[in-house]
């Protein structure tokens, strides 16, 4: 009896810590939802709706027609995909045995390595934008 009682009662907590976290979660999930997915979305709808000369209509493939039968817009795809990657492969390359190097070193380089990777997660991310602005306006690439 006493082992059943036990039972329900870890079969009670258990089932409150997983609806805490799903309540916990729902404000980032439903950021990520109004910021990210709904507007992309409503983009590729939009593109499916939407004619060349600026007309709605119910169903119209005539923007991806126009784009893939573009050469430049096709030129500017081909090199994007290209340097993605390029870049994609470049960072494979260097970051793998690093990572590798990080996770089975205990050594004082592997130690600062770590604390270079985990700095710009303690500063947050309006102060970067802030002295990004500050330096690119002072040094000549923003300024006209």
């Amino acid at each position: 009896m006493a082992s059943i009682e036990v039972r329900k009662t870890k079969r009670k907590s258990q089932l409150k810590s997983v609806v805490t976290g799903y309540l916990l979660i729902i404000p980032a999930l439903l950021l990520v939802v109004l910021l990210i997915i709904y507007p992309a979305f409503l983009s590729v709808v939009q593109t499916l709706t939407t004619k060349l000369d600026g007309t709605t209509t119910s169903f119209t493939l005539e923007q991806y027609r126009a784009f893939f039968t573009d050469p430049l817009s096709m030129t500017n795809l081909a090199y994007t995909l290209r340097v993605t990657l390029l870049v994609v492969a470049l960072e494979f390359l260097v970051c793998f045995p690093i990572a590798l190097y990080l996770r089975f070193s205990h050594g004082r380089l592997a130690n600062f390595i770590h604390i270079l990777a985990l700095f710009p997660l303690f500063v947050p991310g309006i102060i970067l934008a802030f002295a990004m602005i500050r330096f690119t306006i002072t040094h000549g690439l923003l300024a006209t």
